[in-house]
């Protein structure tokens, strides 16, 4: 009899306890980590931060006398891809992407959405082996954020099946 008090409520809350565990997890899963830093030489790979896409923004003179380069995250969503523009005697490349630390110095070329400043650059961009999820379109965000619905799916019919065989057995 104790057993059944007990054993009812723990039954009861399990799902509640399931969908909350989700909310953190699917919360946790949308954020990338991308570098976060500034710099007047032309190159950065520092710092940290984390958004729904990474953003790596590059300003030079026309005749690349001097370059900047400031690398950051942002919670809003984007396609990923690169946009130049001219303003006046400056020339800007504005990148965008959506994968772990992928606004680094190499990472752009790598995944094919900048151009490489030499040709070893460029070839190394033609061998990289791309991600599960870059195949098809998805980050690896959005993939663990699919296993972990597909996770929430099953064990909520394990639990309601649980909960059945208990309420007939107990």
């Amino acid at each position: 009899m104790l057993r059944r008090r007990v054993a009812r409520p723990f039954v009861e809350l399990l799902p509640a306890v399931v969908v909350a565990l989700l909310i953190v997890v699917v919360v946790a899963a949308d954020a990338v980590k991308c570098f976060d830093c500034r710099s007047d030489q032309g190159s950065c790979n520092d710092g940290e931060c984390a958004g729904s896409i990474c953003i790596k923004i590059e300003t030079s003179s026309r005749r690349n006398e001097k370059r900047t380069v400031q690398k950051g995250c942002s919670p809003h969503t984007e396609t990923p891809a690169c946009q130049h523009a001219l303003l006046g005697t400056k020339r800007t490349l504005r990148c965008v992407c959506s994968t772990e630390y992928c606004n680094g110095d190499d990472a752009l070329v790598e995944a094919g959405l900048e151009e490489g400043r030499n040709s070893a650059s460029a070839d190394r961009s033609k061998r990289t082996n791309f991600a599960l999820g870059q195949r098809f379109g998805l980050s690896p965000n959005y993939l663990i954020m699919l296993i972990f619905v597909c996770l929430f799916i099953t064990g909520s019919f394990s639990l309601l099946i649980i909960n059945t065989v208990c309420v007939h057995l107990c």
